[in-house]
């Protein structure tokens, strides 16, 4: 996700003005190491100190306010993602890029906050009205399988724990055999998530 974000912000930013939605964590860590002209971060809970407490169905900009929207892990959290996609296309410049991604094969968290999962296909639909969208895989076929395996260390059980915790050695040992795994895998129809970009 890191790598995705140093790639689309490899361009001069200083210029630039960004929303942040969904405030913070490691993600507006990041963000905050660029130079934008104006950053704004919004988020609904209050606790995670954005700089507006704001839903993002509710954007309260004027049109064509920000050159960048920044929406990581978020959509999924959304009960309504279509009015959402609206509102960041409102408050996008003229050419400004919508940067996001969003899980699919992946497990449920933030409960009970957490409503959707979008397929590639589905990603599209809702961005209809944005220019150049591009939607990638987050990883491949197999990857996708030890992550989950390897999550089950953030579980509340103390076996799942166990079992996570072995999963993700194991991962680290065979990381050889799990890229040969990868490579020999044409298929692209798992994956943990998304990453997209569009521009308005």
């Amino acid at each position: 996700m890191y790598e995705f974000l140093r790639e689309a912000l490899e361009t001069n930013t200083h210029q630039k003005t960004l929303l942040n939605i969904g405030s913070g964590g490691k993600i507006s860590e990041m963000l905050s190491q660029y130079d934008f002209a104006n950053s704004t971060s919004i988020d609904i809970d209050e606790d995670r100190k954005p700089d507006i407490v704001m839903n993002a169905c509710a954007l309260e900009f004027p049109d064509n306010s920000f050159d960048i929207v920044c929406a990581m892990e978020v959509l999924e959290h959304i009960p309504t993602p279509q009015v959402a996609l609206d509102e960041i296309y409102r408050v996008l410049k003229p050419s400004g890029e919508l940067l996001m991604s969003t899980p699919f094969v992946f497990g449920i968290h933030d409960e009970p906050y957490d409503y959707y999962r979008y397929t590639k296909y589905g990603l599209e639909y809702l961005l209809k009205r944005f220019e150049k969208v591009h939607v990638q895989e987050r990883n491949t076929y197999f990857s996708t399988v030890v992550v989950l395996l390897s999550r089950l260390i953030m579980s509340t059980t103390k076996s799942d724990r166990v079992i996570g915790a072995i999963f993700t050695g194991l991962s680290a040992l065979l990381s050889p055999i799990i890229w040969i795994l990868d490579s020999l895998i044409s298929s692209r129809n798992i994956t943990t998530g998304y990453f997209v970009t569009a521009t308005k």
